[in-house]
């Protein structure tokens, strides 16, 4: 009777990992049925042609001149996953699901880690994988699941002080899209920091950093310059290396718009300081200059004229004076929770010190830091910083475990 009773305690235990297993059988499923023998949807159909190219021609010069913007290791993978199986769409999307399946996993486990509780854990994946951008990376050959997973490795890594898995997740990430260097940037100057406080050097993390940075260095040289040479860096980077302080301002209202659960959850803790009140000129001001607007490279192309799915939506239901106004309310909101951020990573900088915090904190900091950098400003570039600033915006609040609990005893 005891044996049992200890059997079914343990499955208890572990009900919200069955109910992830679930989530994710169903959530696959529904997208393989709807979409798996789907066209070429969007961008696929050119990144489809570049995995055919790795494939059939893998040499220096094909890694040199290959017609994409991003760096190369997604394309690498689909080609060897078709040179295994086969190169027909449907097969390479087979691909994109047991690759979204891991990176779902991987969140829940990381997310467990920080947030330390299961519920609350599988609520965070639920919520990522819904983003229609992720469903979409979920099913279709493009580089943006693989970029997510490594930065939740590196993150993982990161937290546990795992040096082989900060080397891999960091180089994976840089090799699937080259400005996820912010998390490079951001755990170099934590390390830093807590060098300096400590005065203990981690000598082998930053070894593990150099390593993760080697394989981008190498194709930089190769390729002469961030990206490959092909026709494309003629067409699209022609005013040389400047910041857009429009696409700044896209991404700081993506903050109200993607995470509005997490703000609205935690919005006695954002909105009750008289900080506030005082930052709402100031982000008036700066989007008085610096409105929402479209990249020039996206206008040149004459297929879009938006910043993508969230603001197409709005196109389509609201005249333009409506759009123009929940840009400007989510800039507000959104530049609000940042700068409210970056006050309370002041006030408690000394405490913070060596923190998986700190590191969050300014991973969001060099995001916005180095991301308008960009020839191209837009909505799903947002979706890798996402993680860290769920993290950060959950932590808030001191009274989420007793939440936690109760949440654990009704179900």
């Amino acid at each position: 009777m005891k044996s049992i009773n200890k059997v079914i305690t343990e499955a208890k235990d572990y009900k919200t990992e069955l109910f992830l297993i679930i989530y994710l059988f169903i959530y696959i499923s529904a997208l393989s049925i709807w979409g798996i023998q789907q066209p070429a949807w969007g961008d696929e159909e050119h990144f489809f042609e570049t995995v055919k190219l790795f494939g059939s021609n893998f040499t220096l010069d094909t890694l040199r001149t290959y017609k994409e913007m991003s760096t190369p290791l997604p394309f690498i993978l689909y080609a060897l996953w078709g040179k295994l199986f086969s190169y027909e769409l449907p097969m390479l999307r087979v691909f994109s699901l047991i690759v979204a399946a891991i990176t779902y996993i991987i969140l829940y486990v990381t997310s467990l880690e920080i947030v330390k509780c299961r519920w609350h854990a599988l609520l965070f994946v639920i919520f990522f994988s819904l983003i229609p951008y992720n469903i979409g990376a979920s099913l279709f050959i493009f580089t943006e699941m693989l970029t997510f997973l490594f930065v939740i490795l590196f993150i993982y890594g990161a937290m546990k002080r795992v040096y082989w898995l900060i080397a891999v997740a960091g180089a994976g990430m840089l090799l699937s899209r080259q400005y996820t260097v912010y998390m490079i940037l951001a755990l170099i100057v934590h390390e830093l920091i807590y060098t300096i406080k400590n005065k203990k050097f981690d000598f082998y993390k930053f070894v593990s950093l150099g390593v993760a940075c080697m394989p981008l260095a190498g194709l930089i040289i190769l390729w002469n310059g961030l990206c490959p040479d092909s026709n494309l860096r003629s067409i699209y980077l022609t005013d040389g290396l400047s910041y857009h302080p429009v696409g700044a301002t896209l991404y700081i209202a993506q903050v109200a718009i993607y995470l509005f659960p997490f703000i609205l959850v935690r919005a006695k803790e954002i909105f009750r300081s008289s900080l506030t009140f005082s930052a709402i000129p100031f982000g008036v001001l700066w989007y008085w200059f610096f409105p929402v607007g479209v990249s020039p490279v996206v206008l040149a192309g004459k297929q879009y004229t938006t910043n993508g799915y969230f603001h197409r939506t709005l196109n389509v239901l609201f005249p333009l004076e409506i759009v123009n106004i929940i840009f400007a309310v989510s800039f507000l909101i959104g530049f609000i929770v940042l700068l409210n951020l970056i006050v309370r990573y002041l006030i408690t900088f000394k405490e913070m010190i060596g923190d998986l915090n700190q590191f969050l904190i300014l991973s969001v900091f060099f995001f916005f830091l180095t991301q308008p950098f960009s020839y191209l400003w837009w909505e799903k570039y947002f979706l890798p910083i996402m993680p860290s600033l769920m993290f950060v915006l959950y932590q808030l609040n001191n009274n989420s475990k007793k939440i936690c609990g109760e949440l654990h005893g009704a179900l």
